[in-house]
């Protein structure tokens, strides 16, 4: 039966049913290409940040206060990254700031760590390479989470400066600026001589052995007190 339209039921379910499988294949073929633009722009962001902070440090001598980022992404800006950024990046998806660790005591001179900082980011692709480069790409991402349970959110990508993105396995934080001891050489084991006693050659093996020996005596030609290096050179001249 055929409707105003001319077109029968069947046929308007068929174009139903194509539409749908249209819809969802372009969802699952679009949606992974959209995560990867974000975690694109994740990666830049920090890249951004970074460079930002360390111009930070050259002109006050440690980094921003801790609130920096959260007070650019959807609170009332501190103004600490003007300077520096025209824009300071949120998360691309839900516009939540990127988290910001410090690493050291705070200098009260200037309100930031003067050690370092760790920011991180929560990518949608896990396990990805950029992950796995920074030892993140775990359960446990670079060792840092919020929330628990299905709301849990682990952050498995990040910048640092003066320790590793990664508290898993990591390197102990370093001081900025701070340069490894140069490290001491190990002296060569000093030489012993063999102790001034009479020696004897063991033949077959032309080894020479202090005498006497533990067994008891000498098992071979005896040569007397003439040292060690008289009876290796005699030894080899007798069993040769």
């Amino acid at each position: 039966m055929r409707n105003k339209s001319g077109f029968t039921l069947i046929e308007v379910l068929i174009v139903t049913a194509i539409l749908g499988i249209l819809l969802v294949m372009g969802i699952f073929y679009v949606y992974p290409h959209m995560a990867r633009g974000r975690d694109g722009k994740r990666m830049s962001d920090l890249t951004k940040i970074k460079i930002a902070f360390e111009d930070y440090y050259n002109d006050n001598g440690c980094y921003p206060p801790d609130t920096t980022l959260e007070s650019y992404c959807g609170g009332t800006p501190n103004g600490a990254l003007d300077p520096y950024m025209k824009s300071v990046p949120c998360d691309p998806k839900d516009e939540s700031p990127y988290v910001y660790l410090q690493v050291g005591t705070t200098n009260p001179t200037c309100g930031g760590p003067t050690r370092g900082y760790r920011i991180l980011a929560d990518l949608e692709r896990d396990g990805s390479e950029a992950s796995r480069a920074l030892n993140c790409s775990g359960e446990d991402g670079c060792g840092y989470g919020v929330g628990s349970g299905e709301d849990r959110i682990v952050y498995d990508y990040g910048i640092s400066e003066g320790t590793a993105v990664s508290t898993i396995d990591s390197v102990p934080d370093v001081v900025r600026g701070a340069t490894d001891p140069p490290a001491e050489e190990t002296p060569p084991p000093e030489e012993t001589p063999p102790p001034s006693l009479d020696w004897c050659c063991v033949k077959p093996s032309a080894v020479c052995e202090p005498f006497p020996i533990p067994a008891g005596g000498c098992f071979g030609d005896y040569h007397g007190t003439g040292g060690y290096s008289a009876c290796v050179s005699s030894c080899r001249v007798q069993v040769n």
